[in-house]
């Protein structure tokens, strides 16, 4: 589960949602009160924390991953990127490029909700936050329609892990080094991976 704010949302894919390991080390971790579950911060996202289970996670997940989600969505919005849920170990895996603000995070909706508590959080440290990453799908996007990029976009959106933005076009303008030039020039400081993929339609979400 990811919330994020308006963008262009595309049908989740397993190249979409493939972490992309970042080479710092572990960080630290940390444990709340004693009546908490563990807050455990890193810097590579394990892969184990991605479930593949086919059936739902349990509700308490859930409602952790929401408590989460409304303070990334509020005062914590200037780290917040993305989250998963783990539903075979019962976690939930939240990005975030900060690991102080991202444990106050955590505590700020432990406190919202204190039924959400004992659902343990790893917390993985990434580079850009939704709100990074939107301003730069957005900005793809206007290229595009404004013919700063002379190929079709199809879309842009956010990576699930903090990593950048994701470009969708056709194989054949995949292949036109002046598209990648213009589309990562129009991206600025925010990487842009560029992949093969469909067309794009609007979703919305809180910013």
């Amino acid at each position: 589960m990811q919330r994020r704010a308006t963008a262009l949302v595309l049908a989740p894919t397993a190249t979409a949602l493939t972490a992309l390991a970042l080479t710092a080390t572990a960080l630290t971790a940390a444990c709340a009160a004693p009546d908490r579950r563990p807050v455990t911060v890193t810097a590579v996202p394990p892969a184990a924390n991605v479930t593949t289970a086919t059936t739902a996670p349990p509700a308490d997940l859930w409602g952790a991953a929401s408590a989460l989600g409304d303070q990334g969505r509020g005062a914590f919005a200037d780290v917040w990127s993305a989250l998963s849920l783990d539903g075979a170990r019962n976690r939930v895996l939240l990005y975030a490029t900060d690991a102080d603000r991202a444990r106050q995070l955590v505590a700020a909706a432990r406190l919202a909700h204190p039924e959400t508590a004992r659902i343990p959080v790893d917390v993985t440290v990434c580079a850009y936050s939704a709100r990074q990453e939107l301003a730069a799908a957005e900005r793809v996007m206007a290229a595009g329609a404004a013919g700063r990029i002379g190929l079709e976009v199809l879309g842009a959106t956010p990576t699930a892990d903090g990593s950048g933005i994701l470009v969708h076009a056709t194989a054949e303008t995949l292949g036109s080094p002046e598209f990648a030039r213009q589309v990562r020039a129009a991206a600025g400081d925010v990487p842009a991976r560029l992949m093969e993929g469909p067309r794009a339609v609007p979703g919305e979400g809180p910013r």
